[in-house]
């Protein structure tokens, strides 16, 4: 299958939206970052979003009296490990510390007093950004509400819960800004429910708690992801008295597959990288302010490579999905106009390109079902241009199937020379010299 794709020489501004990173539910270790601080560091600054908070860090501990109080040590200890990378935490009030809830002994149940959960929320933010004066200006009411595994109590409870923390976590530091509802895919009802049960709290004089609106994308197509926020925008015009940001605060590739790992191991190949990469396509065309890959790192398991969502192996092995990440973080400023000029546009054939002559980034990936030929024209003026090519297939830079972590050019190629004969599940990053 032949392809000539066009790049033009016409930069446009880069996008706003921001990539962040999320981590939950690997490792209770206050020491889990330790390990990666030095490949966390290449991605450059970030936000990443911490779940998991009040139950793996033991941040609330009861007396023999019944009195409450706050060991604030191990949760310190990873704030400063996310420092340490040049990360800012996003933090996810979650989940239920057992002692707090209705039955003393589960993670996911409500409160069984609301005045005790907001007395840990305003702890919590007043700690983090009164006595330490960490600034972490995003804060988000949970994870996943909707689904009974992670909540165990009706849609009206999270909502009751939502306003308990909001005005909890505001009395602590006003600056702050407050959203969810997190929901593990893109729902309608629930996020509707949400703003109105926010308006109504406006309407009856509250003050607005809306600053951002998130939820969750696990093996969306690209175009269900623009879709989705096409529709959250279109929601948002009915409730003219918020103006939230949008954020997707944890996407990856489709959850499954024995021991709840990523279906067929994709987020160890290049599945992974691929399917960031055209999900973020579309992000940035529909202009979502921010989205949190999930996840940082993987858990220990079997082997360093067994599965899970993680850019980094338990071990600090990167997989393809990093190196996607840590060059798209560090792209030239700039947008390239591209299209297809020849070949199907299906969406099996996707790029995107950054900067110029002097210094430019693309990214060409491939899935169709048989091999393509693919030409990547050029302006003249990339005609003294050299490029190196990093290629990721099922032979090249796959360490879930060689061990081997060892990021390994392709080839070098003048501008002028850009034909690449590529098999089905590729992808090539082409770096300028």
């Amino acid at each position: 299958m032949p392809y000539v794709v066009q790049v033009s020489n016409d930069p446009a501004p880069d996008t706003n939206m921001e990539i962040g990173l999320a981590q939950g539910g690997e490792s209770d270790d206050p020491g889990f970052f330790d390990n990666i601080r030095a490949d966390g560091s290449a991605l450059g600054p970030a936000l990443v979003r911490l779940d998991n908070v009040f139950n793996y860090y033991g941040i609330v501990q009861r007396a023999a009296d019944g009195t409450i109080y706050y060991d604030w040590a191990n949760f310190d200890r990873v704030l400063d490990s996310l420092r340490a990378m040049n990360k800012e935490p996003l933090i996810c009030l979650s989940y239920m510390p057992e002692t707090l809830s209705l039955s003393g002994s589960s993670r996911v149940e409500s409160p069984a007093s609301y005045e005790e959960w907001a007395a840990l929320v305003t702890a919590t933010v007043h700690h983090v950004n009164i006595e330490r004066k960490m600034g972490v200006r995003y804060w988000e009411v949970w994870n996943e509400p909707n689904i009974w595994s992670f909540w165990q109590a009706s849609y009206p409870d999270y909502l009751k819960l939502y306003d308990v923390t909001a005005d909890a976590a505001f009395k602590a530091d006003p600056s702050i800004k407050i959203g969810g509802p997190a929901t593990s895919y893109f729902s309608t009802d629930h996020i509707g429910a949400f703003l109105e049960h926010e308006r109504y709290n406006v309407l009856m004089g509250a003050p607005a708690h809306v600053d951002f609106i998130s939820w969750h994308s696990y093996g969306s197509a690209p175009k269900q992801v623009a879709a989705d926020i096409r529709r959250m925008r279109e929601i948002l015009q009915d409730f003219p008295m918020f103006a939230p940001e949008i954020f997707i605060t944890e996407f990856n590739v489709l959850q499954g597959g024995a021991g709840d790992t990523s279906a067929g191991q994709k987020t160890d190949k290049v599945d992974a990288a691929i399917a960031f990469l055209s999900s973020i396509e579309s992000m940035q065309r529909e202009r979502l302010d921010r989205a949190f890959l999930f996840e940082l790192k993987d858990g220990p398991g079997p082997s360093s490579y067994w599965g899970r969502w993680g850019i980094l192996t338990s071990d600090d092995k990167p997989k393809p999905l990093y190196y996607a990440l840590e060059a798209y973080q560090n792209r030239p400023p700039g947008m390239l106009p591209v299209r297809i000029k020849s070949g199907l546009t299906d969406g099996s054939l996707g790029i995107m390109a950054y900067g110029s002559s002097a210094r430019a980034t693309i990214f060409l990936w491939y899935t169709g079902p048989v091999g393509a030929s693919v030409k990547v024209a050029l302006p003249s003026t990339f005609d003294n241009t050299n490029f190196d090519l990093t290629l990721f297939d099922a032979t090249h830079n796959n360490p879930a199937k060689t061990g081997d972590p060892t990021l390994r050019t392709w080839q070098q190629l003048n501008a002028r020379d850009l034909v690449l004969d590529l098999q089905p599940n590729s992808l090539v990053l082409l770096k300028t010299k």
